[in-house]
């Protein structure tokens, strides 16, 4: 199961959806954060029951994240520039006469265009808004969950700023702020059984609901007189100090959090094709006949259509992920 936001013309929040073999896009909307899980879930688990639980944005007034690309300048050479958003990327074509209104125009015309993945034409997780030189992009759901939003270059070779221009932009949106109420998001799942939950919310707070959630004791799911059973997975993006650190606080067996420092994508893609995989490898409970690679070690699993970092530094060795995994 994943859990996150809809687009506003998507699913109704609160109502556990069976996606099955219904396009994501129609169920929850291009661009929302429940469609990009849900592709990457079936992804991962093309086999499995695959549902979905809109929950609502922050309560209250919550921002939505934005960050700017900015250009300045006169193009005096020839060729294709790239920037990436949420891992995904965005190219516009530049010719020697260009000015940088032109630029901010185009590049804000690539993002609302989309990008091709999984057989599908995507959204983005932002908007645009032009003024002038400057491209406004504000994540399409409120709340700090957007500042993780990611601008990257250099992911890939081949491409190249103009000559004459300046690209100025932050290497993530800012200014989100607000976290959803997941006590209340997973209440509504009531007595449904859902074995792999996906999510990105990985606070101190919406982590210490998902483990009374899932507790042992109580009204908790793995307590004798409840058996409902499941596992919470997430991401956290920080670190190697950050994480170590939060993970000695914590020791969840009916959580898993996978760790990554400047991940391109965002950690609702990481969290899905975490529990696709989960699903598919695993299989709670199932036969064996079902649980199709049950032996396998996880870390020799790959997650499809995700980019690791740009740096090799941000990329954990051995020792590191040593270091995460024992705290």
């Amino acid at each position: 199961m994943t859990s996150g936001h809809r687009r506003r013309d998507g699913a109704t929040e609160g109502l556990l959806i069976n996606v099955g073999g219904t396009d994501p896009r129609l169920l929850f909307g291009n661009g929302s954060m429940l469609c990009d899980m849900a592709l990457y879930a079936r992804q991962m688990d093309t086999i499995g029951e695959l549902y979905a639980l809109p929950i609502a944005e922050p309560s209250g007034s919550p921002e939505a994240a934005s960050g700017t690309v900015a250009f300045s300048g006169t193009a005096t050479s020839s060729g294709t520039m790239a920037r990436w958003i949420a891992g995904e990327l965005v190219a516009i074509s530049y010719a020697i006469g260009d000015t940088a209104a032109t630029l901010a125009t185009r590049f804000a015309a690539a993002v609302n265009a989309g990008y091709v993945k999984f057989n599908k034409t995507l959204l983005f997780p932002v908007t645009t808004a032009v003024a002038t030189a400057t491209v406004t992009l504000t994540a399409r759901h409120g709340g700090a969950i957007g500042n993780v939003l990611r601008i990257d270059t250099g992911l890939e070779a081949g491409f190249a700023d103009p000559a004459g221009i300046t690209v100025t932009h932050g290497a993530a949106l800012t200014g989100g702020t607000g976290d959803v109420d997941l006590t209340a998001a997973l209440a509504l799942l009531g007595s449904t059984p859902a074995e792999w939950i996906a999510s990105p919310f990985a606070t101190t707070t919406q982590l210490n609901a998902a483990r009374a959630f899932l507790g042992d004791t109580g009204a908790g799911r793995w307590a004798p007189l409840q058996q409902l059973h499941g596992h919470y997975s997430t991401v956290k993006d920080d670190t190697l100090a950050n994480l170590t650190s939060f993970g000695n606080g914590r020791n969840d067996r009916h959580t898993t959090i996978v760790g990554v420092h400047n991940a391109p994508h965002p950690p609702w893609c990481w969290a899905a094709a975490v529990n696709g995989a989960l699903g598919f490898s695993k299989n709670l409970g199932r036969p064996l006949s079902e649980a199709v690679e049950i032996a396998r070690p996880l870390q020799t699993i790959v997650l499809s259509g995700l980019r690791g970092p740009k740096l090799e530094t941000d990329r954990w060795s051995v020792p590191d992920r040593q270091s995460v995994d024992f705290h």
